[in-house]
């Protein structure tokens, strides 16, 4: 029961910020809005007018680390608050073609998502980064689980069972070396 209340706290959190967008590699400037500088830079990114831009955009800050990242002197990323469902697809769509360059600095978006969920996604690294070198687009399910294309067939894999099932079926074929699988050392604690 428990799970399953934090499990509707994360939907919550995740609808909550639906429409929020944080960018990573904004260097900082002395004395900058970061608003109206962002505004400026993804205007001209989409070919858009500035106003037009400026009219989607509810406010933006840039959020202050105190941890790792904070001691390596990078950047604060900035977090983006829009009011708009179709400028947050259009800037995560063209992102998709090409990357926002701020200073010849490449730029990292990412859509908010609850830190629940990003640690459930940590079972599914080994299959991302295989999917990533065989350039194959994958989308991730809620509350966990990855689904992709294949062959000309859908795959939704929700648990690590099925990343073993499917590796030990599709592996050779990406490219997976049988000797640096951590999933198949968990299957075999399981049997």
């Amino acid at each position: 029961m428990h799970e399953e209340t934090v499990d509707a706290l994360a939907f919550m959190e995740i609808k909550h910020k639906e429409l929020n967008l944080r960018f990573r590699g904004v260097i900082e400037q002395e004395g900058e809005n970061i608003k109206e500088r962002l505004i400026m830079e993804i205007a001209n990114w989409l070919g858009l007018d500035e106003e037009e831009v400026g009219k989607t955009i509810d406010k933006a800050f840039r959020i202050k680390y105190k941890t790792e990242r904070g001691k390596k002197n990078l950047p604060g990323d900035c977090l983006v608050f829009l009011n708009s469902r179709e400028m947050k697809d259009l800037i995560l769509r063209t992102n998709l073609e090409r990357k926002l360059c701020i200073n010849e600095k490449i730029i990292i978006i990412y859509k908010e998502t609850p830190k629940r969920f990003l640690k459930r996604r940590e079972e599914y690294k080994d299959i991302t980064l295989i999917l990533r070198k065989n350039e194959i687009w994958y989308k991730w399910e809620f509350p966990e689980g990855v689904s992709f294309f294949y062959k000309d067939k859908k795959f939704k894999i929700k648990s690590t069972q099925e990343i073993v099932k499917f590796m030990r079926r599709y592996g050779k074929e990406l490219g997976k070396k049988e000797d640096d699988t951590p999933l198949e050392e968990e299957e075999e604690k399981e049997i």
